[in-house]
């Protein structure tokens, strides 16, 4: 008997543009090269100032 837990939160930061480009791209990759789907509705690319939720808790932008 297993004990299985799907999780499929992910959280990406990055200090600059670029490599926040950078970082999409390889999860745009991999997402594909494991055949899992993005949902746009739930995506969210942005500055940390503005707030955002992780994990079901909103962090309130500072």
């Amino acid at each position: 008997m297993f004990n299985v837990r799907y999780m499929d939160d992910g959280l990406v930061l990055a200090p600059t543009c670029h490599k926040r480009r950078q970082a999409v791209r390889v999860v745009n990759d991999l997402f594909d090269e494991l055949d899992l789907k993005k949902y746009p509705d739930k995506t969210y690319v942005g500055r940390i100032e503005r707030g955002f939720t992780f994990l079901g808790k909103r962090d309130p932008a500072q």
